[in-house]
C-alpha cells in the first residue's frame, strides 16, 4: 500500500487585516513521488474541488467562506514537475525534499513518527490562528465527505471535542454486513479495551470488526460521536491548540520522547510497539491534565472513510462458514453438524475466534484420522484371497 501522510490546517485568517476565504494546508511526506498512484493523485484533486464547493460558517464577516486548498509535500525522491498538473483543483502546491537518510530513523513506524513531528513542528507558530488541523493517510479508497468534514470542524471549533476521527472501515461482507472497522491497532476504547488484541491473525475471521463498525455508529452521541481513549482510522482532526508552541514543546509522536507518566498509560504489542498516534493523544491529555482542562477524543461517525479499494466478496468469512457448515454437514452428518454449529456460534458470541478456528481444524483432523483407522481396521479384517480358498 501507499504509506504516506498528510496533514490539513483549515486556517482562520484574520479578518481585519484580510477578507479570504480560510484555506486548508495538506502536508503531506513520502518517499518517492513516483509511487503515488494516479487514482490517488486524481482523488485528492477531486477532494480539492469538493471543498472548495463547500463553505463553512464563521462568527465574523464573511459568514460563509469558501474552503480553499493548499498542498506541501515533503518527499525524498521523485520530480515534482510532472505531478504538479495533477492537482489543478489545489490553489497552491508546493514540494520539499527530505532531510538526509542519515538524519532520519530507519525502523518505519519511527521514522513515519519523526516525519508527522516535522509537520507538526513547522506550523507550530500559526497553530493557533487554524480553524482546525487534521492528519490524514491518503492511500484510501475515498476521504470523508466535505459535509462530515466541515461538520466536525465546527465540532472542534465549539469546543467540544478535542480530537476527533474517521470512522475507518475496509469492505468485507459478513453476516453482519460490509463495514470491517479500520484501524483497530490505534483505536483503544474508554474501558481500556484494545481491539487489537482481539484480532485472529491467523485467519479471516474478522466478525469482531463488523460488528464494532455498527456498535460504534449506534451508540453515537448527538454529535454523532463516539467517544474513545485514542482513534486514527485513516484521518484525525485536532484542536488548533495541540498544535500550538506549548504543545508540540510538551508532546511528539515519538515513544522514546515520551515520559513515565504517558508510557504508563499506553497498551504496547508483544515486541513492544503502540500506534504512533495513540503516543501524541495519550501525551497530549497529560499536558491538558496538568493544566485541569479536559481532553475528549472521539469518532465522528459521519466522517466515514474507506481504507481499501476492492471488493471482498465471498471471501474470509464466509468461505469459512460455508466450507465448515458443508464439511458437518457431509461428513458428521446433520445431527452432529447442529451440535458442532452450536458449538461454534458460542465461540463467535464470546468473541474467542482464535478458539473457533482452531475448532474447526482440530475436528478435520481427527476426522481425517478417525477414517484412516476405520480403513485400516477394514483392511486387517478383510481375508487374503489365497487364506479364502482354503
Amino acid at each position: 500500500m501507499l504509506s504516506f501522510s498528510l496533514l490539513l490546517l483549515l486556517t482562520t485568517l484574520p479578518y481585519s487585516s484580510q477578507n479570504e476565504d480560510p484555506a486548508i494546508m495538506v502536508l503531506a511526506t513520502i518517499l518517492d513521488l513516483s509511487s503515488m498512484y494516479k487514482s490517488t493523485l486524481s482523488q485528492l484533486n477531486d477532494y480539492c474541488s469538493q471543498l472548495s464547493e463547500t463553505t463553512i460558517n464563521h462568527p465574523a464577516p464573511p459568514s460563509n467562506s469558501q474552503i480553499q486548498v493548499d498542498i506541501s509535500i515533503i518527499y525524498k525522491s521523485g520530480t515534482p514537475a510532472s505531478f504538479e498538473p495533477s492537482l489543478p483543483n489545489c490553489r497552491d502546491v508546493k514540494f520539499t525534499l527530505q532531510p538526509p537518510k542519515s538524519e532520519l530513523p530507519a525502523e518505519r513506524v519511527i521514522r513515519l513518527a519523526h516525519l508527522r513531528d516535522i509537520g507538526r513542528n513547522s506550523i507550530q507558530n500559526d497553530a493557533l490562528s487554524y480553524k482546525a488541523i487534521a492528519l490524514i493517510d491518503l492511500d484510501v479508497a475515498s476521504l470523508p465527505s466535505p459535509a462530515s468534514v466541515s461538520s466536525s470542524i465546527l465540532t472542534i471549533s465549539q469546543n467540544k471535542y478535542d480530537v476527533l476521527c474517521a470512522h475507518g472501515y475496509e469492505n468485507k461482507p459478513s453476516p453482519w454486513g460490509q463495514y470491517c472497522f479500520y484501524d483497530a491497532y490505534c483505536t483503544q476504547f474508554l474501558d481500556n479495551t484494545w481491539p487489537y488484541t482481539k484480532l485472529n491473525t491467523g485467519s479471516y475471521l474478522n466478525f469482531y470488526l463488523h460488528r464494532m463498525f455498527n456498535n460504534i455508529t449506534n451508540q453515537a452521541d448527538v454529535e454523532n460521536v463516539f467517544g474513545v481513549k485514542y482513534c486514527f482510522g485513516g484521518m484525525a482532526m485536532y484542536s488548533p491548540d495541540l498544535f500550538s508552541v506549548d504543545a508540540v514543546k510538551a508532546c511528539s509522536y515519538n515513544l522514546d520522547k515520551q515520559k513515565e507518566p504517558v508510557l504508563d498509560k499506553l497498551s504496547y504489542t508483544k515486541e513492544g510497539n503502540t500506534c504512533e498516534h495513540s503516543v501524541l493523544q495519550e501525551c497530549l491529555r497529560h499536558w491538558k491534565s496538568t493544566a485541569q482542562l479536559p481532553f475528549k477524543i472521539g469518532i465522528a461517525t459521519k466522517m466515514i472513510l474507506k481504507r481499501d479499494g476492492g471488493e471482498t466478496v465471498f471471501l474470509g468469512d464466509k468461505i469459512f462458514l460455508s466450507l465448515l457448515l458443508l464439511y458437518v454437514v457431509l461428513v458428521y452428518g446433520r445431527r452432529a453438524a447442529w451440535k458442532v454449529v452450536a458449538v461454534y456460534s458460542v465461540f463467535l458470541v464470546t468473541e474467542n475466534y482464535t478458539a473457533g478456528y482452531y475448532l474447526y481444524w482440530v475436528l478435520l483432523l481427527a476426522e481425517f484420522l478417525n477414517r484412516c483407522f476405520r480403513q485400516a481396521g477394514r483392511e486387517k479384517t478383510v481375508p487374503d484371497d489365497k487364506d479364502s480358498k482354503v
